[in-house]
């Protein structure tokens, strides 16, 4: 399976990784831009031609994304959901942050810098 996971953890900062887990490898990692020298229909015109390049390239069947907590990235949340449902053989998955951590370090309530894996 080849999943896209889109994180937003600052306002005008974001990013993105393409992993295939068959092969338990990052594909594609890159920096979301959300500028504020953009106006909004030009981040989001920049976000949609972003997913439709990756989808392009990589063919991902799932978009996996954080369940925004703040307001201020809930709206670029919201865009990538939005390409998700007129996307017709891709679907999205919500997880939330507590969850997202487990996965990546193994433990929610300990903050760490270092992996399962180091």
């Amino acid at each position: 399976m080849i999943v896209l996971g889109v994180d937003v953890p600052r306002k005008y900062k974001g990013g993105l990784a393409v992993y295939d887990s068959r092969g338990d490898r990052v594909l594609l990692h890159r920096v979301l831009d959300f500028s504020v020298s953009k106006s909004e229909r030009d981040q989001y015109k920049a976000l949609a031609s972003t997913l439709d390049r990756t989808w392009s390239t990589y063919f991902f069947t799932v978009v996996a994304v954080e369940h925004p907590f703040l307001h201020l990235i809930a709206q670029h949340i919201g865009a990538v959901k939005m390409w998700v449902a007129l996307s017709p053989d891709v679907s999205w998955y919500m997880l939330t942050a507590s969850s997202a951590r487990k996965s990546v370090f193994g433990d929610a309530k300990r903050i760490t810098r270092i992996t399962r894996t180091g």
